[in-house]
């Protein structure tokens, strides 16, 4: 009686081993497949907030790109119309000087038609003398209004090289502000893309290191349940081999 009540005892004792080992395998392994969901989450959450950043500085970047090519155009069409301006002017004032030359020369003509008048009628000496003496003073007169008109002429002629020179100086100015608002928005957009890529690279590197971590985890969750198959598997092992035992130890004795 005695030998089949430890005999039970000890069979008592293994199955609750084994119903412990079992308990606890349970619960190593619940533990290891909540801990790999918590990692698929996080890294779920991670790439979504990467995407969405990469996203914004894609949309900011193209509100950038936007404004320096409406400044770009605005600044395209200002110099347009400063250099239509510039032609505007030098026409007319190729025009005025053109009539004011040709008020000078209609002078010309009619102070020698005059002239040439009052010599034909010089018909005695003093006649002549007169005609000549006039014909001096209207050459003098007609030279000096010559140089004037000359004088004029070249005035005009240098107040429009001055304001061809000043339009041709506005324009070299609008041109060089309008290449280097166009070399500033191109050195912004450039920096932008480069904090995208930055950012890119960052999100990519930190989705990888997720990855990474959470294949680790889900290893090392593996490798612990594969070990606590194979001790639950000795210790049931054991128990099944020292069962044996016990039964072969009680048939023995019944036959004795």
């Amino acid at each position: 009686m005695n030998g089949l009540a430890t005999t039970r005892l000890a069979y008592l004792k293994a199955t609750t081993r084994l119903a412990y080992l079992k308990a606890t395998t349970r619960l190593a392994y619940l533990k290891a497949t909540t801990r790999l969901a918590y990692l698929k989450a996080t890294t779920r959450l991670a790439y979504l907030k990467a995407t969405t950043r990469l996203a914004y500085l894609k949309a900011t970047t193209r509100l950038a790109y936007l404004k320096a090519t409406t400044r770009l155009a605005y600044l395209k069409a200002t110099t347009r119309l400063a250099y239509l301006k510039a032609t505007t002017r030098l026409a007319y004032l190729k025009a005025t000087t053109r009539l004011a030359y040709l008020k000078a020369t209609t002078r010309l003509a009619y102070l020698k038609a005059t002239t040439r008048l009052a010599y034909l009628k010089a018909t005695t000496r003093l006649a002549y003398l007169k005609a000549t003496t006039r014909l001096a003073y209207l050459k003098a007169t007609t030279r000096l209004a010559y140089l004037k008109a000359t004088t004029r002429l070249a005035y005009l002629k240098a107040t429009t090289r001055l304001a061809y020179l000043k339009a041709t100086t506005r324009l070299a100015y609008l041109k060089a502000t309008t290449r280097l608002a166009y070399l500033k928005a191109t050195t912004r957009l450039a920096y932008l893309k480069a904090t995208t890529r930055l950012a890119y690279l960052k999100a990519t590197t930190r989705l990888a290191y997720l990855k990474a971590t959470t294949r680790l985890a889900y290893l090392k969750a593996t490798t612990r349940l594969a070990y606590l198959k194979a001790t639950t598997r000795l210790a049931y092992l054991k128990a099944t081999t020292r069962l044996a035992l016990i039964y072969k130890m009680i048939i023995d004795l019944t036959n004795d």
